[in-house]
């Protein structure tokens, strides 16, 4: 089965964020063949329980809360309008696309 495609990231295995290997998806209750190990913003600790497919459809988001990248992290640097980042792509990033870390981000 081939990983499902993030429009905003579009090599999670080459940046880390999914792995190859079994998880046992807290989500839909899969045994899937890849695993997000990407930050997760939920009130329960979720370190590598998500499989890339619940993440992509906003399963994740929609049981759990989970969010994959910071919502207020997401543009609108120079609040003009031309910068401004339109709510629905805010929402696509933070809740059905895989995050990343960085090494400038709080942890």
């Amino acid at each position: 089965m081939s990983l499902p495609a993030f429009k905003y990231h579009p090599d999670p295995i080459g940046t880390g964020s999914i792995e190859a290997g079994e998880v046992d998806c807290v989500c839909c209750g899969e045994v899937r063949e890849y695993t997000y190990v990407g930050p997760v913003y939920a009130s329960t600790d979720f370190d590598e329980a998500f499989c890339p497919w619940c993440i992509s459809n906003g399963l994740a988001h929609q049981t759990y809360g989970a969010e994959f990248t910071d919502m207020a992290a997401i543009g609108d640097y120079d609040y003009t309008s031309q910068a401004a980042v339109p709510q629905q792509v805010k929402e696509e990033i933070a809740y059905r696309t895989t995050g990343f870390s960085g090494w400038q981000q709080e942890s």
